[in-house]
Parts: structure tokens; C-alpha cells; sequence
């Protein structure tokens, strides 16, 4: 979820931060991907490394409207955490379905180390 962490405008990137918060206090851990390269190192794996994939995507494509619809299924949670308030999801919405703003947040990671020999 690191490019989550910067996104603009602020209204958006206050969402995100108030998600990745929420996220945390219901032990899901976004920031897994960038650990588990070390992690392998740590198993005594070789050539342990990783790299990722960041989708760049605009309102009101398949990937918006996926997070619209996830933003629809945790509204409850969302704004119980407090993290989350109506406004910033209300404005969060309002740029995932406007075709002309462009983000990302996610990044996918893949990671492979190689057993001794």
C-alpha cells in the first residue's frame, strides 16, 4: 500500500492514511510484501529477492470501481475505526468515479529465493 502513503490530493491521501490505521487495528498487515524478501534471506535461502507491480489506473475503470465497491462493503468499519470519516470517504468516491483523476495504491510484490545447494 506504499503508493497509498502519498497520494494527492490530501482529502486522499488523509483517506488512505485513516485506512492503512483501520487496516492495522484488525491485524492486516499491507506493508507484508516488502518484508518478505528478508524474510527468505533470514531462512538461509539464496539469492533471496523481490520486486514489485503498481497498477496506475483512473476513475471509473474495473480497478476504481473495485475499490468503490470495497469502500461500500467496509463503510461500516471504516467510519466505526474513526480513522475514516464520511467526508474523506465521501470525497475518495467522488475522484474513483471521475475519469480524469489518475492513481495507484497498491503495489503487488513477487518474491523468490533459491535452497541451497
Amino acid at each position: 500500500m506504499l503508493p497509498a502513503t502519498v497520494a494527492e490530493p490530501e482529502p486522499l491521501r488523509t483517506f488512505w492514511q485513516g485506512w492503512l490505521q483501520w487496516s492495522a487495528g484488525v491485524g492486516i498487515d499491507y506493508s507484508i510484501g516488502r518484508k518478505i524478501a528478508a524474510s527468505l534471506d533470514s531462512l538461509g535461502l539464496q539469492e533471496a529477492a523481490g520486486e514489485g507491480h503498481t497498477p496506475l489506473f483512473n476513475g471509473g475503470s474495473p480497478w476504481a470501481s473495485y475499490w468503490i465497491e470495497t469502500f461500500q462493503e467496509l463503510r461500516p468499519a471504516l467510519l466505526q475505526s474513526r480513522h475514516i470519516t464520511e467526508e474523506t470517504l465521501a470525497q475518495t468516491d467522488n475522484h474513483y468515479r471521475d475519469p480524469h483523476y489518475w492513481t495507484s495504491v497498491i503495489t503487488f510484490t513477487a518474491n523468490w529465493g533459491r535452497k541451497p545447494e
